[in-house]
Parts: C-alpha cells; structure tokens; sequence
C-alpha cells in the first residue's frame, strides 16, 4: 500500500498537504530504502491511485545499468501512461497496479452483466 498524502497538524487545525510538499522523492531502481548515487530527478510526476490523482517528486535510478524509465517504474508497480505531451520512454505520469486490476475487473463484470442481459 502506497500513501501519497499525508496530513499536518498546525496549531488545533488539520492541514491537509502531500507529501511532496514535505519535501519527499520516490526513488526508484534500487530496491527499498537504497538510494542512488546519481538520481534523474523529476519533480512533476502524477500517479493515478484509489484515492484519486497525486502530484509527486520521482527519482528515477540515473546509473550505467539503470533499467528503462518504464521499467523502473514497472518495478515499483506502476504503469506509465503517455500523460499531456510525455510518451511511454519518457513518462510523466503512471497509475498502480491496483487501479489497473480494479478498473479490469469491473469491465470483466459490466462483460458478464451483458451477456446475461441479450443471452
């Protein structure tokens, strides 16, 4: 599970804010909690989840044996999407596995719902 919002708490009130606000990158390319000696840093990044659209900074492993952006990104569960004017190479947007599976499986049901329906 991924968490991409966060809330402070500012005198009795609660702020919402993300975590990019609190200065947090998502490194990715080498494996939890590694970071790498020379990230490719993107601070624009949007990642479509269950809770909604999220604005992230993203660093994507900038080493000679570093992966595709693509797969990169793969390898953290996210799918990128060719967003605005970015391109599968060089994305700047992705959504998670779990939306993925959620979204197919309701088209799986809305499938089924069909053929009961003019069967």
């Amino acid at each position: 599970m991924r968490c991409f919002h966060s809330i402070v708490v500012e005198g009795m009130a609660l702020e919402p804010t993300t975590l990019k606000e609190l200065g947090l990158h998502i490194q990715l390319g080498h494996g939890f909690l590694n970071s790498c000696p020379d990230p490719v840093e993107t601070d624009s990044f949007s990642i479509m989840d269950m809770a909604g659209i999220h604005d992230v900074s993203l660093d994507y492993c900038g080493c000679d044996t570093a992966a595709s952006r693509g797969q990169q990104l793969k390898g953290a569960r996210l799918y990128p999407v060719p967003w605005g004017g970015s391109s599968m190479i060089n994305p700047d947007a992705a959504v998670t596995f779990e939306l993925v599976r959620y979204y197919e499986e309701g088209l799986e049901e809305e499938e089924e719902e069909g053929r009961h329906r003019w069967c």
